[in-house]
């Protein structure tokens, strides 16, 4: 049940952050569209997030038919993401812990 629980904690946390910096991106890149000026670091670092947190499952839902996922349905690919992310984090989160137990518990 504890494990269940930092899945669903991990998993919000990595949708919160992911659709924050989308939002922040994007604002930040139609501010300097309206100026017409060359992009931030910061808006390039936001991007960058973005595209690293969005992958794999939002990448591919961008080849589904154009509105397959429109309006709250949208949620649906950003949602399952950061379940895979969860996934993967706690998985190597256990298997690291494991690894490191392990190997300070060997008698020499």
């Amino acid at each position: 049940m504890r494990k269940f629980i930092y899945f669903i904690i991990v998993m919000i946390a990595h949708a919160i952050v992911s659709v924050s910096s989308m939002i922040y991106a994007f604002s930040h890149s139609m501010e300097r569209w309206d100026k017409g000026g060359s992009p931030s670091s910061l808006e390039q670092v936001l991007s960058v997030i973005k595209d690293i947190l969005f992958f794999p499952i939002v990448d591919m839902f961008h080849l589904a038919p154009k509105g397959m996922f429109s309006g709250l349905l949208g949620y649906i690919p950003i949602l399952l993401n950061s379940g895979l992310w969860a996934l993967v984090l706690i998985f190597g989160f256990i298997k690291i812990r494991t690894f490191l137990s392990n190997t300070t518990n060997k008698p020499d």
